[in-house]
């Protein structure tokens, strides 16, 4: 009996190898991957197992291995934003009697060396490379989530959370949006940041305004006002559930959350 038990977990062992080093899916395609439709799924990260899931793309470069590097470089950053990150936005509006502009920024701000240890965490669940570059599914295996209350659509069509802010309990929303800025990987880590942006201005926002008023002879009066919002926040488990892009490749989304609870300040 103590041979076959021994057997036994010798078989339980080698099982467990096996299937920690399962290779990932790869795809590899000719053309382009079309992320409007057909590919769209790929870009869905829901939590798996309890831990969070990472998209994660990179141009194309003369060394192909070396794009799935920029994958999990990407991915590991998108996990210590996950972890921890410090996002300022402010929106500024000046304006007189004959002028109007406005000037906006946002600035996300992330643990740089908490991102390089989060490397070695991150193990690759499918992979794929087409024409214009490589693209990741990466799984955080050093920390949990917890399930989120929300499915988006996989239909192919244009979603429905990409119009209508999804309600998800417990939880802050945002939508980010962005236009093409050159590069794939670049456009939609723009889109997430906005998504960012969207949720700390729902956490708290200032608002100043400044109007001076001026008496100009055989004239009238004229005015000249400064409008500022401003919202500066540490968000804790922000988290991209989807994206989208257009079919034009013109326009780019992301659908993000961040727990209420771990964002509460005193």
């Amino acid at each position: 009996m103590r041979r076959i038990a021994v057997c036994l977990f010798i078989i339980l062992v080698l099982s467990s190898c096996v299937t920690s080093t399962k290779k990932a899916e790869k795809i590899t395609l000719d053309g382009v991957a079309d992320f409007s439709s057909s590919f769209v799924s790929f870009m869905r990260t829901l939590p798996a197992g309890g831990a969070p899931i990472f998209f994660a793309a990179a141009p194309r470069m003369s060394d192909r291995e070396a794009e799935i590097d920029g994958c999990l470089a990407s991915a590991a950053a998108q996990a210590s934003k996950f972890i921890a990150a410090q996002a300022s936005s402010y929106f500024l509006v000046k304006e007189n009697n004959r002028d109007l502009f406005y000037l906006e920024g946002l600035d996300v701000l992330y643990d740089t060396a908490l991102a390089e240890e989060l490397l070695d965490d991150l193990t690759i669940l499918r992979e794929l490379q087409d024409r214009n570059g490589s693209y990741i599914l990466a799984r955080l295996d050093s920390h949990t989530i917890d399930p989120i209350p929300y499915t988006p659509s996989l239909s192919g069509k244009e979603p429905a959370w990409v119009k209508v802010y999804p309600s998800i309990k417990g939880y802050y929303v945002g939508i980010g949006v962005a236009q093409r800025a050159g590069r794939f990987d670049s456009s939609i880590a723009d889109a997430d940041d906005r998504a960012m942006e969207e949720i700390i201005k729902q956490m708290s926002v200032s608002m100043f305004t400044d109007r001076r008023d001026i008496e100009v002879d055989n004239v009238g009066t004229a005015f000249a006002q400064d409008r500022t919002e401003f919202s500066d926040e540490i968000v804790l488990g922000f988290y991209v559930l989807a994206r989208w892009v257009s079919p034009d490749g013109s326009n780019y989304y992301s659908l993000a959350v961040c727990p209420r609870d771990k964002n509460t300040r005193p």
